[in-house]
């Protein structure tokens, strides 16, 4: 999710360091500013305050990361780098991530916590379905991690077919698991990397076109108005609940939204010191230890009437 994710400098020799360290000299500004309204969308989200805007936001604010972190995959390097990679970028913030809030958990008055052996399920599983709720929000970075490994050797084993049917390929693997996919949580999120991948590799497919800036040529009053008449065919999803809705709607919905996020941070990345470029830069350590804070505003955010809490992890 973090800019350091794609672009942090890893102890290697090679092609594929040397590629890497090149990416991490040449950060593109747009990109870091989409994260930093991608992230921002999410605390929002986690907050609750207000649930037609959340459900809004809900539409596309994970399957953006995706898209930006396909964007910046690097294939070219040995598979050994790209893990070693991704295990220091994206698991050992998971890892540090889990155990700092699960002390904080167990330290801080007024904290219902649960068992230590169900805090290290919770750990293992990385799904978000056990432990404090303090680490439920976690899951969504072992399932960015899952879905980039998938998506360098996917990457590798289509890249002899014409972009059409890599492509189509793709789409139909996410389709087929988005109409399969069940309520109960695999693991690491495993159910959920038939739809992830779509997204990232549909981010690799088209990173010529998207970092070259071609989306601003795009009209944006039409992108807004594709998405939202597919937001409103679609209705609420919750991608951590397995909850698509219409899977004809679910995706266009995804990428129209995650298109005019990116649309915004084209434009607005030239304005110096941008603050959404700063958020993005840091997009990691703001998902791990700031949103959990803004589930303690959707805990008092209850539909009125009803009662019933609104709680949801991206």
């Amino acid at each position: 999710v973090s800019g350091s994710a794609e672009t942090a400098l890893m102890a290697g020799h090679g092609k594929g360091a040397k590629a890497m360290e090149r990416a991490a000299k040449d950060r593109i500004l747009w990109i870091d500013c989409a994260r930093g309204i991608a992230i921002t969308a999410i605390v929002v989200g986690h907050s609750g305050v207000c649930r037609p805007a959340v459900e809004l936001l809900y539409s596309f604010h994970v399957p953006i990361f995706f898209l930006l972190s396909g964007m910046l995959l690097h294939r070219d390097c040995q598979f050994g780098t790209f893990l070693r990679n991704k295990v220091k970028t994206l698991l050992l913030p998971y890892i540090c991530g889990y155990c700092i809030l699960s002390m904080m958990a167990m330290v801080l008055p007024g904290q219902e916590t649960p068992p230590v052996s169900d805090m290290v399920q919770g750990f293992i599983c990385a799904n978000g379905e056990h432990g404090h709720w303090f680490t439920l929000n976690l899951w969504f970075i072992p399932c960015l991690f899952l879905t980039e490994i998938f998506g360098y050797v996917y990457i590798r084993l289509i890249s002899q077919y014409d972009r059409a049917v890599r492509v189509g390929i793709s789409l139909l693997i996410a389709m087929a698991a988005a109409v399969l996919i069940q309520n109960g949580k695999l693991p690491w999120s495993i159910d959920l990397i038939p739809i992830t991948q779509f997204f990232l590799y549909l981010g690799y497919e088209f990173r010529a076109e998207l970092k070259n800036g071609a989306i601003v040529h795009l009209p944006f009053p039409l992108l807004i108005c594709l998405f939202l008449i597919c937001y409103i065919s679609n209705g609420s999803v919750d991608l951590f609940g397995r909850r698509l809705g219409n899977v004809i709607n679910f995706f266009p919905t995804a990428i129209l939204g995650g298109l005019s996020v990116m649309w915004i941070a084209q434009k607005a990345a030239g304005i110096t010191a941008n603050i959404f470029s700063e958020i993005g830069r840091k997009s990691i350590y703001i998902y791990i230890y700031i949103t959990h804070f803004s589930f303690k505003l959707s805990i008092h955010s209850y539909t009125a009437g009803t009662g019933r809490l609104f709680i949801k992890a991206i």
